[in-house]
This record gives structure tokens, sequence and C-alpha cells, in this order.
């Protein structure tokens, strides 16, 4: 049985960057969650593309894969 350690991380973005639900912007954030699957020990079960932040539901094996 796989470990969970559910977490709520939410990134605020600084006022002059791009809105994150833009299209290119939100495509790079889904490319980055996509790629962040193929790591061992660490899931994004869920997220949220906010206009100026982002909310993510993550779970990792240890506190090493979490980082």
């Amino acid at each position: 049985m796989i470990p969970r350690h559910p977490l709520h991380v939410s990134w605020k973005l600084a006022d002059d960057l791009p809105n994150v639900r833009g299209p290119a912007t939100a495509r790079g954030i889904l490319a980055a969650i996509a790629a962040g699957k193929q790591r061992e020990g660490f899931r994004v079960v869920h997220f949220a593309l906010e206009r100026r932040h982002l909310h993510l539901i993550i779970e990792a094996d240890s506190a090493e894969a979490l980082s």
C-alpha cells in the first residue's frame, strides 16, 4: 500500500506576471503537471488554476519525494 500524505499547496504569482488562466500560461502549467506525474513517489491529485494563483492537492510518499 502506498502511504499518503496529502498537502494543499498554493502559489501566488507576482502582479506583473501573466494571468495563470491565459492560454499560453495555462498550457505551460498543465505540461509541468503532466511531467510531474512521472516522478516516483509524488502525485498531483487535484489542481485549480485561478487568475493570480493556483492550488494543488498533492501526495508524496516521503519528505524526500516532496522536495
